[in-house]
C-alpha cells in the first residue's frame, strides 16, 4: 500500500503540455473567486428551491464555481491539451495496477483517517469544546430519507466531488504553489483541502487523505488512481453515515 509521505515528489511533465507553462496561479485565483461567487449565488437561489434544488446548488458550488473556473483558465485556447495537462492519461501497462492502487489507497487512507477523527473529537471534548454538528449532507439525509435524495447525494459524493476536488487540489493548487516557489506545495494544498471542509474534528484525517491521494498521483503520473481512491474513501464514509442513521 502506498505511503502518503514524500509530498515534495512531483509527477513528470506531461508530454504535449506546450512550451508555455500553464497559468496555474491565475487558475487558482479564479477558482477561489468562483467558489465565493457560486456560494453567494447559491445562497440566494437556495431559498427559492426544494430539497433537491438546495442539495445540488450547495453541492456544485466548488465543482462548478471552483474547478469550472480553473478549467476555463487552463483550457482557454488549448482545449485539446487540457486532458493531458490535468494528468488523466495513464502510462501503458499501468491500468490494472493503478486501479488496484486506487482501491487499496482509499481503504488505507480511511483506516488511517478514522482514528485521527475519533482522536480529534476526544481532544475537543477534553478541552471542553463541542464537536461541530453533522455535515449538512448528513443532516439532509437524516431529515429527508428519500430515495431521490440518497441518489443525488451519492452522485455528488462518489462522482462529482472526487473528480472536481482532485483536479482542483491535487493538480491546480499544488502546481500553483509550486510555480510560486512555495515550500511543501503538496502539504500546503492538503492543509487548504482540510480547512475548506470546515470540520476541525476532521482536519487531520482530511490532510492525511489529501497527501495519500497526491502520492498516488505522483506514483502513477496520473490523476485517475487518486480519483478512484477518493471515491472509495467517500463510499466508506457514506456507508458509515448510513449505518449511523439506521441505528437512530
Amino acid at each position: 500500500m502506498n505511503s502518503p509521505l514524500s509530498p515534495s515528489d512531483s509527477p513528470s511533465l506531461p508530454p504535449g503540455a506546450g512550451p508555455l507553462p500553464p497559468p496555474w496561479g491565475l487558475a487558482s485565483v479564479c477558482a477561489a473567486a468562483g467558489v465565493v461567487l457560486a456560494s453567494l449565488a447559491g445562497g440566494v437561489l437556495a431559498g427559492q428551491t426544494g430539497v433537491l434544488g438546495r442539495l445540488w446548488i450547495n453541492g456544485l458550488a466548488l465543482p462548478v464555481g471552483g474547478t469550472g473556473a480553473a478549467l476555463l483558465v487552463l483550457g482557454w485556447g488549448r482545449w485539446r491539451e487540457l486532458v493531458v495537462r490535468l494528468g488523466f492519461p495513464l502510462r501503458r501497462g499501468d491500468s490494472v495496477r493503478a486501479t488496484l492502487a486506487g482501491i487499496y489507497g482509499g481503504v488505507g487512507a480511511f483506516s488511517v483517517a478514522l482514528p485521527l477523527v475519533l482522536a480529534s473529537v476526544w481532544v475537543l471534548r477534553w478541552f471542553g469544546l463541542k464537536p461541530p454538528p453533522p455535515n449538512w449532507l448528513v443532516m439532509l439525509l437524516r431529515d429527508h430519507p428519500r430515495l431521490d435524495v440518497w441518489i443525488s447525494v451519492s452522485v455528488l459524493v462518489l462522482v462529482v466531488a472526487p473528480v472536481a476536488e482532485e483536479i482542483l487540489f491535487r493538480v491546480v493548487l499544488v502546481e500553483a504553489f509550486r510555480a510560486a516557489e512555495l515550500p511543501a506545495a503538496a502539504a500546503l494544498s492538503a492543509l487548504v483541502f482540510g480547512v475548506i471542509h470546515r470540520r476541525p474534528d476532521q482536519l487531520l484525517g482530511l490532510c492525511v487523505l489529501a497527501l495519500w491521494l497526491y502520492r498516488l498521483r505522483v506514483r502513477y503520473d496520473s490523476l485517475r488512481p487518486a480519483i478512484l481512491a477518493h471515491a472509495v474513501f467517500n463510499v466508506l464514509a457514506l456507508a458509515g453515515v448510513l449505518r449511523q442513521l439506521t441505528q437512530t
